[in-house]
């Protein structure tokens, strides 16, 4: 059973090749077997090292296929929290929009939802990367920010 969830976390960084140059070994198909089988090599490395077999499969067994999940998880809400806080104080508001537009932009895109049409009339989608754009380029000196 572990491998089936190897497999799978597999196929999920897989999905984040598409940040890859076009000059990749093989394309698509190359960047799915390497994520594919780097997920399964790592992960039955680890289960045969800490003793597991490959039928004992818990929370742990999926975090083990991504390395620094727990590391990335805790640096979003902070990057989330950070963001927010400058973009309320007016404190470095163009690196704070950049930041939250940043991921706001890897939201959308993880979840597909920058690629249908309901993006385009939504509350969150379009209005909310619109503003943040205009904030990272012309937020500086804003009036009611506590720092110019």
């Amino acid at each position: 059973m572990a491998l089936v969830v190897f497999f799978t976390m597999g196929i999920a960084l897989w999905h984040f090749t598409v940040f890859l140059p076009d000059h990749f070994w093989q394309g698509i198909v190359g960047a799915f077997v390497g994520s594919v089988l780097g997920a399964v090599i790592f992960g039955l490395i680890v289960q045969e090292v800490s003793g597991r077999g490959l039928g004992d499969t818990d929370i742990g067994t999926a975090l083990t296929a991504i390395p620094g999940v727990a590391i990335f998880a805790r640096l979003v809400m902070l990057g989330e929290f950070s963001a927010g806080i400058a973009l309320v104080l007016g404190v470095w508001t163009r690196l704070a929009a950049l930041v939250a537009l940043l991921m706001v932009l890897n939201f959308h895109f993880a979840s597909s939802a920058i690629f249908k049409y309901s993006f385009l009339t939504s509350g969150y989608g379009l209005p909310v990367v619109g503003c943040l754009v205009a904030l990272a380029i012309g937020g500086k000196g804003l009036r009611w920010s506590l720092r110019d």
